[in-house]
């Protein structure tokens, strides 16, 4: 007779779950990750913590990992801040599952005391660039081979580069086509910028300047980022980031295409948007523009205009205000962004489909998604403590966008302990006929609710 009128009740809390799941937000996503350290870690460390995993890169077969202050040591000396890159080997082995090697540590051909080898690096399937200091302004680009067994020197670009301080030179890489930015170079008084744009050249074995892309509006800081998109019978279309302190109007990203004719790049297009972060894959043009306003996706259009597609709005109950340090996107369709919340957000251009948290709960304090690149499903995300313990970087598989529905339920439990306590009461006291009080939670919105459940040997209604 109690289970006769009691069952809607109880059909009501075994649902609730799964609604409260539902409304509660973006879901937890749990994919497969591999962890990455620096070997030669130590608490002294500066705060940097080896500068491993500032600069991050993945290709077909590697997973490339920068650590520009770890000293080189040889049995002969041993070189301060000589830098090095991590070079693990990737494939996935027969179950589907990542796997990674131990790494090859690769050094300049001539380590340097301060050289910072790998300060910033970019590669392609087949080639590696990196910086090297030869001075506080004065900077090489090593490039290497990726084809062996091993990362083999080819040769050093040419010319050196001479900037104001290291961290002003930005590099991209597509196919056959490297991109050096160096958005501090001035011009007269002014810190214009510009784009040098080299092209390799299988005869000479070697990569050649080809041309050299001038800003025009003073203090632009042209070339503050730079992205390669797309091929175009072979060339690939170059957006150019300039990023005015002085003048925010001037903001924008700069198109340039290949033109067939003259055998160079010419400006075929400007998005006036206060640019913060760009990706672009396949046949998008992602733009963070800044961290409380929407993910811009664009796509070329039939009159050669890139224009925006979709608006992808900040989700609620973040830090929305430390959203979108870092942006990546895959050829698959798929985007993360870093919050530097612990958190990195995935979405699919047109909605927010998941979360991921950092997978290794020592590093729950950590800044996580300060660093990502992104090769299909898969992305490589930078982790760096505020505690005296290694740096780390996450190689993180996507394949599977959802976590499971029990595994969502226990995580909403996990989020909300006193309500879920309620509801177990509320579940308990339903099915032995007692009156309860039932509070539960929809989502970031607290609803409250009560229920007085009334029986009686006589009377077979439920009260309300």
């Amino acid at each position: 007779m109690i289970w006769q009128h009691q069952w809607p009740i109880c059909l009501l809390l075994c649902i609730l779950p799964i609604i409260c799941v539902t409304i509660d937000g973006i879901p937890r996503l749990h994919p497969e990750w591999i962890q990455f350290n620096p070997k030669n870690f130590t608490a002294s460390s500066s705060l940097l913590f080896n500068g491993y995993g500032t600069s991050i890169q993945l290709t077909y077969g590697y997973v490339l990992i920068n650590s520009y202050q770890e000293p080189y040591v040889s049995d002969a000396a041993s070189v301060s801040s000589a830098g090095t890159i991590y070079c693990h080997r990737r494939e996935k082995n027969a179950d589907g599952h990542m796997v990674a090697t131990e790494p090859y540590m690769l050094y300049s051909p001539s380590p340097m005391e301060n050289g910072n080898f790998g300060f910033i690096i970019a590669a392609t399937d087949h080639f590696l660039f990196a910086t090297e200091s030869l001075s506080y302004t004065k900077i090489m680009i090593h490039v290497y081979d990726l084809a062996g067994e091993v990362p083999t020197h080819c040769h050093a670009l040419s010319p050196v580069f001479t900037v104001p301080t290291i961290s002003s030179v930005r590099i991209t890489a597509r196919d056959d086509y490297l991109a050096v930015a160096e958005p501090a170079n001035y011009i007269g008084q002014y810190m214009v910028g510009q784009v040098h744009i080299y092209r390799y050249n299988s005869d000479s074995i070697q990569w050649e300047s080809i041309q050299l892309i001038r800003g025009s509006i003073p203090n632009g800081l042209f070339g503050a980022n730079v992205v390669f998109w797309g091929t175009d019978c072979g060339h690939p279309t170059l957006f150019v980031q300039q990023d005015n302190h002085d003048l925010p109007q001037f903001n924008a990203l700069n198109v340039f295409q290949w033109d067939h004719d003259h055998g160079y790049f010419i400006h075929t297009d400007t998005i006036a948007d206060l640019v913060a972060t760009v990706a672009a894959a396949g046949d998008d043009l992602v733009i963070f523009t800044q961290s409380d306003s929407p993910l811009l996706q664009y796509r070329l259009d039939s009159t050669g205009r890139w224009t925006v597609k979709t608006m992808v709005t900040p989700p609620t109950g973040l830090q929305r205000a430390l959203l979108g340090n870092d942006l990546a996107i895959g050829s698959t369709g798929l985007a993360v962004v870093g919050s530097l919340s612990y958190d990195v957000l995935v979405t699919n251009l047109k909605d927010w489909v998941g979360i991921v948290n950092v997978p290794n709960a020592t590093y729950s304090s950590a800044s996580f998604g300060v660093e990502l690149c992104m090769d299909g499903d898969i992305f490589a995300c930078g982790c760096w403590p505020t505690t005296a313990m290694a740096p780390a970087v996450f190689l993180v598989d996507l394949h599977t966008t959802h976590s499971p529905l029990w595994l969502q339920i226990l995580q909403w439990n996990e989020r909300h302990p006193l309500l879920t306590v309620m509801l177990a009461f509320a579940v308990a006291s339903t099915l032995v006929g007692h009156s309860v009080v039932v509070i539960v939670c929809c989502g970031d919105l607290l609803a409250v609710s009560w229920a007085t459940a009334r029986y009686s040997a006589v009377e077979d209604d439920l009260l309300w």
